[in-house]
């Protein structure tokens, strides 16, 4: 069995999170399900990283990223 575990997410996880994004199953059931335009999600993801309210990991199965946990604090 493979150690499964959380690491934060850093910049270099962008095109992986676009990935999962743009998933054609995940478009299908988000309320916009218009793919994400890459410049778009770019913008985004950079603003994440720097605000100091959002947490974010990925999910890792030994090497391998399996999936994100994003948490963003409001009012304490």
């Amino acid at each position: 069995m493979k150690h499964i575990f959380l690491r934060r997410a850093t910049m270099e996880d962008v095109m992986l999170i676009y990935e999962w994004a743009n998933d054609k199953g995940r478009r299908q059931n988000s309320f916009q399900s218009n793919p994400i335009p890459l410049e778009d999600h770019m913008c985004w993801y950079k603003n994440k990283m720097q605000w100091e309210t959002t947490l974010f990991y990925i999910l890792m199965n030994g090497e391998q990223p399996v999936g994100q946990i994003r948490l963003e604090l409001e009012e304490d």
